[in-house]
């Protein structure tokens, strides 16, 4: 059999080409709020259809086999699955369910669902590509890893929330994942080391950047810490002991806004104390409403605006 005629018979699968069109549309669906910039009142109902359209191909997988054991199915489940996501992202914006995701968290995710949904047809890719996409199948384990322990806390009022229609089903979608995963690993990359090395160093590489990163995160806090501990001139405000003494770089500016809540500050002796914040760091001492460690804007003796 050819590669053309692979892809052919691969899409005579209705429940694949079906779920593939279904996932620009929920993307539609995704977008279109934010697009024209809606209200949160205004994203519900977009989550409903996105909800409803997967409800409706789960229902169309049911009936077509779908669920049954075998490697078509598995592979109409790999679209399944990044509906799935679709709608958890949806329904996020009307209720918290993962955190605010960046753009490249968002792209992180898209080429794992990408990666999966590939290994229907992998056939039909040359040996390298397969190779990389057993690296990004490790990748993709430490993501999902990551999501499922985001929701375990949730997962009891997920199981309750699955009565309203199913949708606090959607906590468990990054455990379905790593099933789903797992299942690749062992029928696709286990078997053969050129997989198995390229899955173990996609793992491994996600790990060295989170100990990488772990690392100049706690270097950006202590220098912090010493700068706000050990200040050059006492006279000075707090603050501006810390902005003349900490390094200006992506990674201490990422510590100081990181859960950023300010307060405000008035009086004659407000530019002698740091505008009141959570304290998130270990290094702090003491309770709410500690001095922490914020950048003064220029000239602002005033208000702090709030930002989170």
């Amino acid at each position: 059999m050819t590669k053309k005629q692979y892809f052919q018979f691969m899409f005579r699968d209705e429940r694949l080409w079906v779920g593939l069109l279904l996932i620009p549309v929920t993307l539609g669906f995704y977008f279109v709020p934010g697009m024209v910039h809606s209200q949160s009142d205004d994203v519900f109902p977009m989550f409903l259809f996105t909800y409803v359209l997967v409800l409706l191909y789960f229902v169309f997988l049911w009936a077509r086999g779908g669920f049954k054991k075998g490697r078509r199915s598995r592979h109409a489940f790999a679209v399944y699955l990044t509906l799935c996501l679709i709608s958890c992202f949806a329904l996020n914006k009307c209720i918290g369910i993962f955190a605010v995701s960046t753009d490249w968290w968002a792209i992180t995710l898209g080429v794992c669902c990408i990666n999966n949904i590939a290994y229907g047809f992998k056939e039909g890719f040359p040996p390298v590509v397969r190779t990389i996409m057993a690296f990004i199948l490790g990748v993709s384990t430490c993501c999902f890893l990551y999501l499922m322990f985001c929701m375990l806390p949730t997962c009891i009022i997920g199981a309750i929330g699955m009565i309203v229609f199913g949708i606090g089903g959607h906590v468990f979608i990054p455990l379905l994942f790593l099933i789903y995963t797992y299942n690749l690993v062992s029928a696709y990359v286990w078997f053969r080391p050129q997989y198995r090395h390229a899955f173990l160093a996609g793992i491994g590489c996600v790990v060295a950047l989170i100990i990488v990163y772990t690392m100049l995160w706690k270097n950006a806090v202590s220098a912090i810490d010493d700068a706000y501990l050990r200040p050059d001139n006492e006279d000075l405000p707090a603050w501006e002991n810390v902005a003349r003494k900490t390094p200006e770089n992506a990674m201490t500016e990422r510590v100081l806004k990181a859960g950023i809540v300010y307060g405000s500050i008035a009086g004659s002796a407000a530019g002698n104390r740091l505008p009141d914040r959570h304290c998130l760091h270990t290094g702090n001492r003491g309770g709410p409403g500690t001095d922490c460690y914020v950048r003064q804007p220029p000239g602002n003796t005033g208000t702090v605006v709030e930002r989170r």
